[in-house]
């Protein structure tokens, strides 16, 4: 796979759709501070000047989204199984927030207790699927790796559901992803591991700042930053980390990004059927014919 058919190496000084870049905030929104980012503002606002901000989607790599809220939901769908099957009060709220500390501690000792007191081959599956959990949790929480190994999403769903999980990431069959292959695995490289962006999480600088670390020529870097920091209190985020583009997405991989990224939030959408209702229907259904 060619790195130059998904990506422009040198991409012109013009901000334009697609530009891949460096060092930009995440505002605390991920893990990391800082991430690389691709611009999604139309190119009609960047060519004439219209838009005095640049919107950006984080780019983060695979392993990495496996460590996000974004996984949360499937890996709760899992690990309740397991919840319900050792008989142990999970302890935790699935919603919007994550567990404290404390609520993964009490449901640890309990999966601990669990251990000594069980020993088949189902009970011991269960309770290390429960720990891999615990685990990631963790992670998500702030207190581990940002990037995991890949063993702990894999013993949580099992090998058949995460395999088919890692496909439809890279397929693009998961609606709030959308996959961007390697790029180089060197310091330049735009996408240096198979990587995500994050369509549930865009992002915006003021294009002032992006267009001004592009013509900044001083090696003195933070000392730069304070001069244009008088009229742009914003660029102290900037201050640890000059961003810098890397590369551009290309035609037709660009459109199909935006083009997902837009159906995403065009779509209303509608609840789902309840169990009961599906049910109902599915008599419905076989009545069909009588």
């Amino acid at each position: 796979m060619r790195p130059n058919k998904f990506y422009d190496d040198l991409p012109a000084l013009e901000p334009s759709p697609g530009d891949i870049w460096s060092g930009l905030p995440t505002h605390g929104l991920l893990p990391e501070r800082r991430t690389r980012g691709i611009v999604i503002t139309p190119s009609c606002d960047l060519a004439q000047g219209k838009s005095e901000t640049i919107t950006y989607l984080p780019i983060i790599t695979v392993r990495q989204w496996f460590a996000t809220r974004g996984f949360a939901s499937r890996m709760r769908r899992a690990v309740e199984k397991s919840f319900r099957h050792l008989g142990v009060s999970s302890h935790l709220t699935w919603d919007y927030s994550m567990p404290l500390g404390a609520d993964l501690e009490k449901l640890e000792l309990e999966i601990h207790e669990k251990l000594a007191q069980r020993s088949s081959k189902g009970d011991s599956l269960h309770i290390e699927r429960c720990k891999a959990a615990c685990k990631l949790l963790r992670v998500m929480t702030g207190d581990g790796q940002p990037q995991p190994s890949l063993d702990l999403p894999r013993s949580i769903l099992g090998d058949s559901s995460f395999s088919a999980l890692l496909r439809s990431i890279l397929t693009n069959a998961k609606a709030d992803t959308h996959f961007l292959p390697l790029h180089s695995k060197e310091e330049w490289g735009a996408i240096q591991s198979p990587s995500v962006a994050l369509f549930r999480y865009p992002l915006t600088v003021p294009a002032e700042v992006l267009s001004w670390a592009q013509r900044q020529t001083s090696g003195d870097w933070p000392t730069a930053c304070q001069a244009l920091e008088q009229t742009q209190p914003f660029v102290r985020r900037f201050r640890g980390e000059r961003p810098m583009k890397l590369a551009r997405l290309k035609l037709p991989y660009l459109a199909d990004l935006l083009t997902r990224y837009a159906g995403m939030y065009l779509r209303i959408g509608s609840p789902d059927l309840l169990p009961r209702e599906i049910d109902a229907e599915l008599k419905a259904i076989d009545g069909g014919d009588a």
